[in-house]
């Protein structure tokens, strides 16, 4: 006998305060944790459901996945459409539709994923998830949903899947089958994952003991906006700092609306975006239209046919205009931070859009700030 279709979950639903669909987590105390971050306590709470014996009425069934983390994203697209969304404690990035296909990992080693699907692009940190959880949930009226979520180490969300409708029931079975830790225990609290505590942020070197020199002259030989990662590492810098200390000309700090100003303007105009949001364990990249903006009490959200953008615009403390050499010209990148320092959105223009539609995001971001920096040569 067939289970009854899942109730679909709205795709706003997934962008809330970077968590995973509220249906998904199996407790109500927990899916009215919205107003706080990512919680250690959620991955705990999974754990000591994966380890609960179940009977057949159990409106909550949690099983756990073991690693390899590849192999198991590699078998999510056979499970159909779903909702996927990859957030950090300030924003989240959600996709409607089939899982993106996985890259084969000899491409990119043992430690990193690269999956894509249309305008959808997903870099996954494997090295960095520790936990998986299959999740079904039972509802009241029989409805039957299922999700699929990844914890790092330190019990922070690192990438979630949330079943569509219509799932096939066969390959989440075979999931379960191929992945699924064998057996159940009884519940205990010495079975919850042990967790690592939060890493605190790392203190920056004082700025005077950095050769500028050799930074402007690193900086000005960037070839593509990914160098800017490699000149971090290399000069031992956050990326923070790195914009602080970068040559004139080529940052300008901005108010911590102009996230959303651009936005809205990138949507008025329909003028395509690059939007990334991540965490220590994925990055989601989006490339495409995102037409309807509106704004909720603080938070920013963004949405596109098949995709959406949350952002908490009060947890920005600093949005910066970051221009990047390339081989192809200035690339001209808009990202915001948090107060920790840590990075919360990265937005760009669309290259494949075309030379018109490039110029009109750097219109819109010339847009931004009252005294224009002059543009370096």
């Amino acid at each position: 006998m067939s289970q009854p279709a899942p109730t679909p979950i709205p795709l706003r639903q997934a962008c809330i305060k970077g968590r995973a669909p509220l249906s998904s987590w199996p407790s109500e105390a927990l899916a009215h944790k919205v107003d706080a971050e990512v919680d250690p306590e959620d991955c705990r709470h999974l754990h000591r459901l994966s380890n609960a014996p179940l009977d057949a009425g159990a409106a909550w069934q949690v099983w756990r996945l073991l690693s390899p983390w590849a192999s198991i994203v590699a078998d999510l697209p056979d499970l159909g459409p779903a909702l996927t969304s990859t957030a950090n404690a300030h924003a989240c990035l959600a996709r409607s539709g089939p899982m993106p296909t996985l890259s084969p990992p000899s491409a990119f080693g043992e430690g990193l994923g690269l999956a894509r699907a249309d305008e959808t692009t997903l870099r996954l940190y494997f090295a960095r998830w520790a936990h998986g959880f299959a999740i079904q949930h039972t509802l009241a009226d029989g409805a039957i949903q299922r999700s699929v979520a990844f914890f790092d180490l330190h019990g922070s969300r690192t990438h979630s899947l949330h079943l569509g409708p219509s799932p096939d029931e066969r390959a989440f079975q075979r999931l379960l089958a191929r992945h699924a830790r064998p057996g159940t225990r009884h519940r205990h609290a010495e079975n919850a994952p042990l967790l690592a505590p939060h890493p605190q942020p790392m203190p920056e070197r004082p700025d005077h003991t950095v050769d500028l020199p050799a930074f402007h002259r690193a900086w000005a030989s960037m070839r593509s906006a990914h160098g800017l990662s490699t000149l971090v590492q290399a000069f031992g810098l956050s990326r923070l700092q790195a914009l602080r200390l970068a040559p004139p000309g080529y940052v300008q700090r901005l108010a911590h609306s102009s996230v959303h100003e651009a936005v809205a303007h990138a949507a008025q105009l329909g003028v395509p975006l690059v939007v990334t949001v991540g965490n220590r364990g994925a990055a989601h990249t989006h490339v495409g239209l995102l037409p309807n903006v509106v704004m909720q009490g603080s938070r920013v959200h963004a949405e596109g046919p098949h995709t959406q953008l949350s952002l908490d615009e009060a947890a920005i403390a600093s949005v910066w205009l970051v221009r990047h050499p390339t081989a192809e010209g200035l690339q001209h990148t808009l990202e915001s931070f948090d107060a920790n320092g840590e990075l919360i959105t990265l937005l760009s223009g669309s290259r494949q859009a075309g030379h018109a539609r490039l110029c009109a995001w750097q219109q819109i971001l010339s847009g931004l700030w009252t005294e224009p920096a002059p543009l370096p040569a």
